[in-house]
């Protein structure tokens, strides 16, 4: 990973709520841990968008990521996104669970 991008961890969980995708966003800070931004993100299981958008919408919506990450049209921007962050998607089932230095 590059160390002038900013690194975003998102881990999804199917399971934990009935019809509904959960996930919870926190930022990679190296050499000390994770810093957790939230964990009580979710979306549907027949969400159109998708979780990588959620994603990029619940990080816009809580100021970690420029409002131009997303275009006008609600469209994930990925010349801004690949520019300066780097977005980690890991699909988990069950509970998963990460723990914040």
């Amino acid at each position: 990973m590059e160390t002038n991008k900013r690194n975003f961890l998102v881990i999804t969980e199917v399971g934990r709520k009935r019809n509904v995708i959960s996930f919870h966003i926190s930022e990679i800070m190296p050499n000390k841990g994770l810093r957790l931004i939230d964990n009580d993100y979710v979306c549907s299981l027949s969400s159109n968008r998708g979780t990588h958008h959620e994603a990029v919408q619940a990080l816009v919506n809580k100021k970690e990521l420029p409002e131009n990450a997303l275009t006008t049209s609600g469209y994930i921007d990925f010349n801004i996104l690949q520019k300066d962050y780097n977005l980690i998607m890991i699909d988990g089932k069950g509970l998963n669970y990460v723990s914040q230095y």
